[in-house]
């Protein structure tokens, strides 16, 4: 694996096919805090986590979706719903 970062864009370089890929199983811990149209999501993994896709029964936006967690790694997402709950 190869992780590159420019203006704060990050990329990552897999040299197998991803089901050729032997990725530990773990867990993926999550905090949710919700506010009057957001929730701030919080992930953290010990263990890589590919390819993390969100959604949502409500519809909204989230500003950043499908994207590897690095293990050890802590991401906050901001989701913004279209209506009021």
């Amino acid at each position: 694996m190869l992780l590159t970062e420019f203006n704060n864009t990050r990329a990552t370089f897999y040299f197998a096919k991803p089901k050729d890929l032997n990725l530990p199983k773990g867990t993926l811990e999550n905090k949710f805090l919700k506010q009057k149209k957001d929730f701030s999501i919080q992930l953290h993994s010990d263990v890589l986590q590919k390819e993390v896709l969100l959604f949502s029964k409500v519809k909204g936006h989230f500003p950043d979706n499908f994207f590897n967690l690095m293990s050890g790694e802590t991401k906050v997402i901001i989701y913004t719903s279209d209506e009021e709950t």
